[in-house]
């Protein structure tokens, strides 16, 4: 078949899908009501399988047009915050179930892209609450981690709706991707108060830190993250001084590779992707900016300087330490030697 009639027939093919999207979509629309009936009934399900099963209908609904998009994004939203209200702003395993539920349909473009839409308001005052949560039990914890884990979608810039190819500026392909401008120092603010919060060996430990890290991802991101280390350097070194206790007392624990991997990424600038809309980032912190957050306020003469004691911890356990955060850890090293 030669190559103009092979490609007219792919145009044809891939408008008639089109035009079978659309109709779908202008058929189901009537059906909305129901629709937000069906899910709010289902989400809250104990049963993987069928969880699993609205899951996929969701984003296949979520597919088809932009108002089938919303329509879902409202109904889980909605479902959320009056299962908190109703439950006297305290976490219930149905509220566990739900955030657990959303934490995939986050993960998928067009449904994040009407969840951050939505985001404002009442949807991040129920991320601040259950992040600020100081009672921890196990329904706390899990409802915590799914926050961290949604959190963790709305801040990937690579979960978007934006092709490779835009040709708009990078900057609106970035605000595009991203939570409003407005959140953002909310967001990292409630991220780092959480993590300062719980306990260094939790999983939500681990889940804090890697948000943290995807914020220094960007300029602007990575411009509230830097003011709010500053702003909150004590509380930074409290932290980090118990990370590193608890693997010189205790025993090992994959925290202290996440630290690592933090001070990297303040530190150092990843190569851009061959193939990204995205702005490339620009901004990192230099040696003097890194000693003053390594270097503790009141020091204590009988400790050695806190890369030295990491580096310690990392040779005593070679045998299950990361080799990549060893060697990271050498050159944060170097970088402090050279201020």
């Amino acid at each position: 078949m030669p190559q103009p009639l092979c490609d007219q027939l792919k145009q044809q093919h891939k408008q008639r899908l089109l035009t079978e999207r659309k109709l779908w979509s202008a058929h189901l629309h009537p059906q909305s009501g129901q629709i937000a009936k069906l899910v709010e009934a289902l989400a809250p399900s104990s049963f993987p399988q069928l969880s699993e099963m609205l899951q996929r209908v969701c984003m296949q609904l979520s597919d088809l047009a932009p108002n089938m998009t919303l329509l879902i994004a409202k109904t889980i939203t909605e479902l959320l915050c009056n299962e908190y209200q109703t439950s006297n702003c305290i976490p219930t395993t149905n509220l566990e179930r739900l955030l657990r539920f959303s934490t995939r349909l986050c993960a998928f473009a067009p449904l994040k892209s009407s969840m951050l839409s939505i985001l404002s308001g009442k949807f991040w005052e129920l991320f601040q609450c259950l992040l600020a949560l100081n009672e921890f039990n196990e329904v706390v914890s899990n409802c915590q981690e799914a926050v961290h884990r949604i959190l963790d979608s709305f801040l990937d810039s690579g979960i978007s709706l934006i092709s490779h190819k835009s040709t708009a500026a990078p900057a609106l392909n970035l605000a595009a991707a991203l939570p409003p401008k407005e959140l953002i120092p909310r967001i990292i603010d409630a991220v780092f108060s959480n993590l300062t919060s719980v306990e260094v060996t939790h999983g939500i430990s681990i889940l804090a830190v890697r948000n943290m890290v995807i914020l220094t991802e960007h300029d602007f991101t990575f411009y509230h993250l830097a003011q709010l280390l500053k702003q909150k350097i004590t509380e930074f070194q409290a932290w980090m001084e118990r990370v590193i206790l608890h693997n010189e007392t205790v025993e090992y624990n994959a925290n202290i590779e996440s630290l690592i991997l933090l001070l990297r990424s303040l530190t150092q600038i990843e190569p851009p992707p061959a193939m990204s809309a995205m702005p490339h980032r620009t901004l990192k912190l230099g040696a003097l900016e890194l000693a003053q957050l390594l270097e503790f306020q009141e020091i204590d003469l009988c400790k050695p300087p806190v890369l030295t004691r990491i580096l310690s911890v990392m040779e005593k356990h070679k045998a299950v330490a990361n080799e990549a955060a060893v060697s990271d850890l050498k050159q944060l090293i170097l970088l402090y030697a050279s201020r």
